[in-house]
């Protein structure tokens, strides 16, 4: 898979400490033979320039850390890392001039794979010899062919089975893989092939067209490829050399190990070593490379709470960057949408990775890609990677994204039955949902098909997330006990989490208290459930109505103190000062009605609002026809009378009649009913129940104060009024005229009858309110 040459975006920012400048005043010159070539690369933390024949003239210009080894008659110069790009070397008459930095660009070659004959061309002007120097990070073989004249280098990573060719400055340079591997100069440049004349064929397969925004994807980190054999060697190699040195010396092979444990998918290693890497060279662990490898570790590991230097200054602006960026940023539970710019621009990196941490990142970033609407990369992506299986999920994704919604219910069903249980409980979600989505289904049927599989999948942010979904279906589905329940589970299993939890188990119960829906539901369950959920209660109306809804139900339960025990946590719980006093006045009635007066006016002064808070004028009133009842249940009808008075009303002068002819003040009760009468019974038309009731009440009244001239004018103005039946019937005695002849005589007798039926047929007329 290609990968790019370090570029100048990569290079330290000011605030990493820069590495030694590779300019090199006054320059180096090697002898060189007239058809000798030379290659220039980077690797093991040094940029190597190779020789064959040459000969170094001025060995007194070798700049600090430099090095110089001589293999055969090979000639090997390795100079430090510079800011500004690999060393510029220029062909002399004397051989090579070595001096300064910052190379034209170099024109990159591509190789040619020729399939059928299991070779590699490479074509390069001025091909020349072809030598083998050891490989620092492998402990392997380099094969590295240089060129005479022309400035041409690899600038893409390609690996094959058993071999990859390098990026590199200047010639070519190939990691040996396997020992049936060569490479000699021939047609226009160079040839990779088979080393044994018996083995005719290497392993080869043509690449997928690399799109231009794959191949220009800019890079920090420079990741050792290979097969895992070879990696596990390189790692033994970097332990090993780290072991046999001071500490303060480990921090190049630090480092390296690093890099390799990365190459291997390894976030927890690679995040130890980093570890060691910055208690012993702190100031190498500054530079943007170690930064970010800390960094990359860390959210391998899932720790992204160590992974914070992303979101710093001083790493750069590389595509590489940018992908860590959204990686971490999708491990906090940002949705893909969110990072959509950073992952379209770091996406591309992935295909330039080693195949071990690719196969971590690949599912990830293409789903992801997907989810933020990104298809046409995620299909290039897709397209880079058609033999990866860990891509499954998302190739099923990118059917439904793009319609072929058969195609992804199949591919999604073939998943489920997978080995992989991950995928296999993701796609079973994604398969539920596209049912719901295509009405095979309603909320309650993929309700219970999500809650089927929800044991094959338990402790992280998905079964959460799960639980979250089949709540949200069963309310839809009218079946908020149930989604109440899960999500309680929910709190229950992720403690982390459960302040975002509880917000929508309030969300639910305020759905819950909307349009009747409390009322359908049995008084046992809804009690159990509310009691369960009490924290999670809606403030505001919501919360008040569904706290009414408990009071009646346990109440309907014959559990009065219950109901008013409950109603009293949830009053007091509450900081909404005006559903406070609301709640008040409901616990004051339950106690009204259990006669406990000095209880309820205990539960209207608990919930008095404080200075400054206005109560709405209806609940002002509510509250004071609530103190005189309490009053009246303890006994007080004088304070009780005094409160009725001064409220005034319809409400308060009905009770304040009931309360006088309790009292036996019967000629006041009439009083107060007859100006309760002319406020609200109409002047003609027929009496509803209503105004029958009020109209009787102020007979017996005026019956029992023995005024007859009311009992006349009740008589003229209503009697024709009252429709037939029992209250009729019973109006017509009380207001009847006097017995004057024998005529009357039979009216009496019926009089009578009705008389002996009245007490049962007013039944506590006179105690209504």
């Amino acid at each position: 898979m290609p990968r790019t040459m370090r570029s100048p975006s990569s290079a330290p920012s000011q605030e990493t400490p820069p590495r030694q400048s590779a300019t090199l005043p006054p320059p180096l010159i090697v002898k060189a033979e007239d058809d000798g070539g030379a290659a220039v690369f980077e690797r093991g933390g040094a940029y190597w320039l190779v020789f064959p024949g040459g000969r170094l003239d001025t060995p007194a210009a070798l700049p600090p850390g430099g090095t110089v080894q001589n293999t055969g008659d090979t000639l090997t110069i390795r100079l430090p890392l510079g800011n500004s790009g690999a060393p510029n070397i220029l062909r002399t008459q004397a051989g090579w001039r070595i001096g300064g930095t910052g190379n034209a660009p170099a024109l990159a070659v591509a190789p040619q794979i020729d399939v059928p004959s299991g070779r590699l061309n490479i074509p390069a002007v001025g091909a020349s010899r072809v030598v083998v120097v050891a490989d620092p990070e492998t402990g392997g073989n380099l094969l590295v062919g240089t060129l005479r004249n022309a400035a041409s280098g690899i600038s893409l990573r390609r690996d094959f089975a058993q071999f990859s060719v390098l990026p590199s400055a200047r010639g070519v340079v190939v990691l040996a893989l396997s020992d049936n591997v060569s490479m000699r100069v021939g047609g226009n440049g160079f040839v990779i092939g088979p080393a044994m004349p018996g083995d005719n064929r290497l392993a080869l397969s043509p690449e997928a067209e690399v799109p231009d925004e794959i191949a220009e994807a800019t890079r920090v980190m420079d990741l050792p490829h290979g097969e895992l054999d070879g990696l596990l060697a390189q790692l033994k190699n970097h332990l090993a050399e780290a072991a046999s040195v001071p500490p303060l010396a480990r921090g190049s092979s630090r480092l390296n190990t690093a890099r390799t444990l990365l190459s291997l998918g390894l976030g927890v290693e690679a995040q130890a070593v980093m570890r060691l890497l910055a208690s012993e060279d702190p100031h190498l662990a500054q530079t943007q490379e170690a930064r970010l490898m800390s960094s990359v570790a860390a959210v391998l590991a899932d720790r992204v709470e160590d992974a914070d230097d992303l979101t710093k200054p001083g790493l750069g602006t590389s595509d590489e960057v940018a992908l860590w960026q959204s990686l971490r940023a999708l491990r906090l539970g940002q949705k893909p949408a969110d990072v959509a710019t950073a992952l379209q621009a770091g996406a591309p990196v992935i295909l330039a990775y080693p195949d071990n941490l690719r196969r971590r990142l690949a599912p990830v970033v293409v789903e992801a890609l997907i989810d933020a609407g990104q298809q046409p990369l995620a299909h290039k992506l897709l397209s880079n990677m058609r033999n990866m299986p860990e891509l499954g999920l998302a190739r099923a994704m990118e059917m439904e994204a793009t319609g072929d919604i058969a195609g992804a219910m199949a591919a999604y069903d073939a998943l489920v039955l997978g080995r992989d249980r991950l995928n296999s409980v993701r796609a079973w979600r994604r398969l539920v949902e596209l049912r719901l989505t295509s009405r095979e289904i309603g909320p309650r049927e993929a309700a219970d098909q999500l809650e089927m599989r929800l044991a094959a999948w338990r402790g992280d942010a998905i079964e959460r997330d799960i639980r979250e979904r089949i709540a949200e279906l069963r309310s839809q589905a009218g079946n908020f006990p149930a989604a109440i329940a899960m999500l309680r589970e929910a709190i229950d299993a992720f403690p982390d989490d459960a302040a975002m939890l509880r917000g929508k188990l309030t969300a639910v119960m305020t759905a819950m208290a909307a349009d009747g829906q409390a009322d359908r539901i049995p008084p046992m369950v809804f009690v159990s459930t509310m009691e369960r959920n009490a924290d999670a209660l809606p403030s505001g109306e919501a919360g008040t109505r569904l706290a009414n809804i408990l009071a009646d139900k346990l109440i309907a339960l014959d559990l009065p103190a219950r109901a008013a025990a409950v109603l009293d946590q949830i009053m007091q719980g509450s900081t909404d000062s005006v559903e406070r006093a609301r709640l008040g006045v409901r616990l004051a009635e339950i106690q009204i009605h259990e006669g406990d007066g000095a209880a309820a006016l205990a539960a209207l002064a608990k919930s008095v609002p404080p200075a400054g808070v206005s109560l709405p004028e209806e609940l002002q009133q509510t509250r004071a026809l609530a103190s005189a009842k309490a009053e009246l249940a303890r006994g007080n009808r004088e304070r009780a009378l005094v409160l009725l008075a001064e409220l005034g009303g319809d409400a308060a002068d009905s009770l304040r009649a009931t309360t006088l002819a309790q009292m036996g003040n019967w000629k006041e009760a009439g009083e107060v009913l007859a100006g309760l009468a002319a406020r609200t019974i109409p002047a003609s038309g027929t009496l509803d129940e209503n105004a029958r009731r009020l109209l009787l009440r102020q007979a017996v009244a005026a019956a029992m104060a023995g005024d007859s001239a009311t009992l006349q004018q009740l008589r003229d103005q209503n009697g024709s009024r009252f429709a037939d039946g029992p209250l009729s019937d019973i109006f017509h005695v009380l207001t009847a005229k006097d017995i004057n002849s024998l005529a009357d005589l039979p009216r009496l007798a019926r009089e009578i009858e009705l008389a002996r039926a009245a007490p049962d047929a007013l039944g506590g007329l006179l105690q209504r309110p």
